[in-house]
Formats: C-alpha cells, sequence, structure tokens
C-alpha cells in the first residue's frame, strides 16, 4: 500500500499461504503513521473481495494476535467470523463475501 499522489509506503497487504496452512490468508500490516484512516479496512475489503470473487478462493483466513485490538476489531468491520478455537495462540477469523444490499447472509 502507498499514499495516494506521494507514493510513501503506508503498509502491506498479503493473499497467500503460511508453511503448514490449510486455507489461504489475508493479512495486513501498517506503518503507525497511517492508523485510524481507514486504510486498513478499504486495502482489506480489497483483497477479501478479489479472493473471494477473482480468484474464487473456497476459502480465506485471517489470524489475529490476542493483544492486538485494532486488527480485532478491523475483523469485525470487515464481517469476519471469529472461530471458536485458537490456533498458534491467535484467534482465527474466516472471511465471506458481504451479502448484496438488502439481503441478510445465509446463517452457517
Amino acid at each position: 500500500m502507498e499514499g495516494k499522489g506521494d507514493g510513501v509506503p503506508l503498509g502491506v497487504v498479503v493473499l497467500g499461504f503460511e508453511p503448514g496452512d490449510q486455507d489461504p490468508e489475508l493479512g495486513i500490516a501498517l506503518i503507525q503513521a497511517a492508523e485510524g484512516r481507514g486504510l486498513a479496512l478499504e486495502a482489506a475489503q480489497a483483497a477479501r473481495d478479489y479472493a473471494l470473487r477473482s480468484l474464487e478462493l473456497p476459502r480465506l483466513v485471517s489470524y489475529v494476535s490476542l493483544d492486538n485490538i485494532r486488527s480485532i476489531a478491523l475483523m469485525e468491520r470487515l464481517g469476519a467470523q471469529s472461530e471458536p478455537h485458537l490456533l498458534n495462540g491467535s484467534l482465527v477469523y474466516r472471511h465471506r463475501l458481504p451479502a448484496p444490499r438488502g439481503r441478510q447472509p445465509k446463517a452457517v
């Protein structure tokens, strides 16, 4: 990610697999100066939609440290569902595409 107009690096968005993972992962990291501006949400939404729509990945997860309050809030704003278990001490969030406007997502 980079600043509009100035090209200053602000962070990274990653779609990929870590060794040993069963599901593709959406990861995001910003520099501190870029936090609180909605950039993480915009970038994560675009990456999620690309992964699930364009790449047609059947699943997409994010792993979040228990103490990373900003990332937990981001996952909630994205509509990701928290798994009831931890994986290697991290929260596991499953992503899905948002329902079209006026329609509610199906319960899983």
